[in-house]
């Protein structure tokens, strides 16, 4: 697993519509820019940062367009009591 920087955007955008005929059976899915990526990209560099909120990550041997996949989640944490 590795954090994703800037310069993965455009291989990473490639990756994720790659799988586009999944749209058959899963209505919610949508081919995606490089800019959507990028501002994920952006917004995990910013959470990470902070030490909190969004990640995103990808896994595999992506970068050789032999990725696993990509994943995207978040770390939260629960507001003081």
């Amino acid at each position: 697993m590795d954090n994703v920087r800037a310069a993965d955007a455009e291989a990473l955008t490639a990756l994720f519509n790659s799988s586009s005929d999944i749209a058959e059976l899963d209505p919610t899915f949508r081919a995606v820019d490089v800019e959507e990526v990028l501002g994920h990209i952006m917004e995990s560099q910013r959470c990470e940062i902070l030490e909190k909120g969004f990640r995103m990550q990808a896994s595999g041997s992506w970068r050789r367009m032999s990725s696993l996949g990509i994943f995207i989640f978040a770390k939260r944490r629960l507001p003081p009591m």
